[in-house]
């Protein structure tokens, strides 16, 4: 499946309008913004990818996503396809490193692998302004409570500083950060602690149809103001 899936990436890429403004790169939470996981089409997957259309006209965004990519899976498919020479999008935006999470990667080694990709993307496309966009928060699925006491937390919040840090570099003026962890996390200061509300994120992992419109809306008005900037 991964194979027809890259196929439909590459394609996709390849005849994509001249007027894109931007173009998402990723795992299954970006597939999720095309409509499918692992090209299977889904009803949640349907409700994402009806959000991602009211919110990014098609002609002007492309979701390039494949579900349980990691670091190294996207920079391969950035290196023979999914960035064509005919792609030249103003904004690409990148979201990866969940998965590499979820297999015992090192935080430190994740870093690296991101900042692999971006620094691949910029030399390929030096005209092109790069977003990172923070790893999304993974709260218990049960509880929803999204602190210290959840696997992964500590290097979620250590990979999303230093992608924040590296973004704001004097040098590095063709990247920005863009982080996602407010607008699924709820303070709840009577009780001392922070959770992500089921209706946004079910499954502890990817953001529901209400959580993407949130997502997307916040994600919308960044490129907006980016474009005004070019």
């Amino acid at each position: 499946k991964w194979d027809t899936i890259f196929e439909r990436n590459k394609q996709l890429a390849a005849s994509s309008s001249s007027d894109l403004k931007v173009v998402f790169y990723g795992d299954s939470i970006t597939e999720h913004w095309y409509g499918t996981d692992l090209g299977v089409k889904t009803q949640k997957t349907a409700s994402i990818q009806k959000q991602f259309q009211i919110i990014f006209q098609e002609e002007e965004a492309l979701a390039l996503g494949i579900a349980g990519d990691r670091c190294p899976q996207l920079l391969y498919r950035l290196e023979n396809g999914e960035l064509p020479d005919t792609l030249h999008p103003p904004i690409i935006w990148l979201l990866i490193g969940t998965n590499d999470l979820s297999d015992h990667c090192s935080a430190g080694v994740i870093l690296m692998g991101i900042l692999n990709i971006v620094n691949l993307v910029h030399s390929q496309r030096p005209l092109s302004k790069i977003v990172i966009n923070g790893l999304l928060p993974k709260p218990h699925p049960s509880t929803r409570i999204w602190d210290t006491t959840i696997h992964h937390y500590n290097d979620t919040l250590w990979i999303n500083q230093r992608l924040e840090c590296y973004a704001s570099g004097s040098n590095n003026s063709f990247v920005e950060y863009f982080d996602p962890t407010p607008l699924f996390v709820l303070e709840q200061k009577n009780k001392k602690k922070a959770i992500v509300p089921e209706e946004l994120m079910p499954d502890g992992v990817h953001p529901s149809g209400k959580g993407s419109h949130i997502w997307g809306e916040a994600i919308s008005k960044r490129i907006h103001t980016l474009l005004k900037l070019q």
